[in-house]
This record gives structure tokens, sequence and C-alpha cells, in this order.
């Protein structure tokens, strides 16, 4: 929906906010999808995603500052996907970086080109 409502748009990021499937352990649980370009026909490996969102999982401070992390890349790299990655800096409780992918990575395909 968010890649037919963003190309519709003309926007070129789109973030979509999407509760737990029903029958999931964590149903307070929310998870944030970003596209960069938005339009039909993405797949999964076009968008980057921020999951566990909830009191026990990733808190919501975190994700909002992760997904402006992520949203700032994308717009440097004009990308989101697998060619847009995120590691923590100091270890696993600390803040996220985007990481470079030198060569990029050919997004239809999740192979290097």
């Amino acid at each position: 929906l968010g890649d037919v409502i963003g190309a519709a748009l003309g926007a070129q990021l789109v973030a979509v906010l999407l509760g737990e499937r029903p029958g999931m352990s964590a149903t307070d649980s929310l998870g944030v999808y970003l596209t960069w370009g938005p339009r039909p026909g993405r797949t999964d490996a076009e968008r980057n995603c921020v999951s566990n969102v909830r009191p026990d999982g990733l808190p919501i401070a975190r994700a909002a500052d992760t997904v402006a992390m992520l949203a700032r890349a994308a717009r440097q790299r004009q990308l989101t996907g697998i060619g847009l990655r995120i590691e923590p800096v100091g270890g696993a409780g600390g803040p996220f970086t985007a990481l470079p992918d030198d060569p990029p990575r050919h997004a239809e395909h999740g192979r290097r080109t």
C-alpha cells in the first residue's frame, strides 16, 4: 500500500508502520518499513525494516532514532534495502550508524555489481 500511495503522491521516501501479525508472541509489536522511491513492484529486498518496536523490545525512542538515521542515509544514498545497512556503534546497546555498501548491491538480485 505504501508503494502505491507513495508513487501516486510522488514521494521520495515512504514509511509504513505495521502492527504484528495475529498469533505472534508479541502482539504489541510494531514494524516500520522504509522504501526509497516507492512504486508498485518494489520487493522486500528494497526496504529496510525496524522491527520489534515495543516496550519489551526496541524502545520507541531508539526506534525513532533508528528510523531517522535510516531516512537520512536513504536520502543521501537514494536507496533503501539491502544496499543500506546499519550497525550499532559501540556494541549492541549503542546508537546505529549507516554503513556504506561498496561496491553497491544490485537491489533486484541481491548481489554485488
